[in-house]
């Protein structure tokens, strides 16, 4: 099921984020079509590669890896499925397009712009807790900034029969930044795909009930693989106004993807999705 996602770009600060879908939707749902990656022009190649290694002299105590992702390259929406076509790409493609993407377009065009696909997750504590963290400075993306729990779709690590799986991409991310085993995660639904309008990088936005109160998670997420990624953790209670109004006077310590994960959850029961 999806549902117009017009209320949310009219109200949502759309120079942060644009809502392409809004809905419900099981993992079963989500049907992925994987394709083969596009050839590139090799001045761009050799754009990236120059770009990347910049980065990293300017950077020596930053987390970057080169590792293999899933780009977006379309999507479509049915009455009871999304269907996503990916192809592979990298994590230094994706930094080079997020720096240089009007450069990209003039001189190569619109289907080189890398649309690297995140995924993120608002996390719903059994005691009524929406959870945040604050990013670590230094994370290659938005340090510093407040955000919810994810990353993206790893070629060799989220793969089933060979084809990208965003719902255990999805559950290997929050293993690995909240610790959280398979049978903690009570239920994980898809409710949204959103656009950074900054860089065009595209976001499937999960919502994840888990069977662990606050306490119980802090205590958890402090022997989390990934807890280098942030500093601090964040709790805020799971009540409309409230989480509104902490967007609204924080918007700008935000990421873009944290932003619009946030405030479209608030907005759920006003798009006609139910709550877990």
């Amino acid at each position: 099921m999806h549902r117009r996602h017009d209320i949310l770009n009219r109200n949502a600060f759309p120079e942060i984020v644009t809502f392409l879908w809004t809905g419900n939707l099981s993992c079963s749902a989500i049907k992925v079509d994987w394709r083969p990656e596009i050839e590139k022009p090799p001045a761009l190649r050799v754009a990236e590669d120059n770009f990347w290694e910049t980065l990293r002299r300017k950077n020596p105590l930053a987390n970057l890896f080169n590792g293999r992702l899933a780009e977006l390259r379309d999507y479509r929406i049915s009455a009871d499925h999304i269907y996503l076509n990916l192809q592979p790409s990298d994590y230094r493609a994706f930094m080079y397009s997020n720096a240089h993407r009007q450069e990209i377009l003039q001189k190569y065009g619109k289907e080189f712009i890398n649309q690297g696909l995140g995924i993120s997750a608002i996390v719903r504590t059994e005691d009524g807790r929406i959870m945040l963290m604050r990013r670590s400075e230094t994370v290659g993306e938005y340090p510093g900034k407040l955000d919810v729990f994810g990353g993206h779709i790893e070629i060799g690590r989220h793969l089933v029969n060979g084809t990208p799986d965003p719902c255990l991409a999805m559950r290997e991310e929050l293993h690995e930044e909240l610790n959280l085993e398979p049978d903690e995660i009570l239920n994980l639904r898809l409710i949204g795909l959103l656009r950074n309008a900054e860089t065009a990088k595209p976001e499937l936005v999960f919502l994840a009930e888990i069977a662990l109160r606050l306490k119980a998670l802090q205590e958890k997420a402090a022997s989390a693989a990934d807890r280098g990624e942030y500093s601090a953790l964040l709790a805020l209670p799971d009540e409309t106004n409230a989480i509104r109004n902490y967007l609204k006077d924080r918007s700008a310590h935000f990421s873009p993807s944290g932003f619009g994960s946030l405030w479209l959850y608030s907005n759920i029961e006003r798009l006609g999705i139910d709550r877990l």
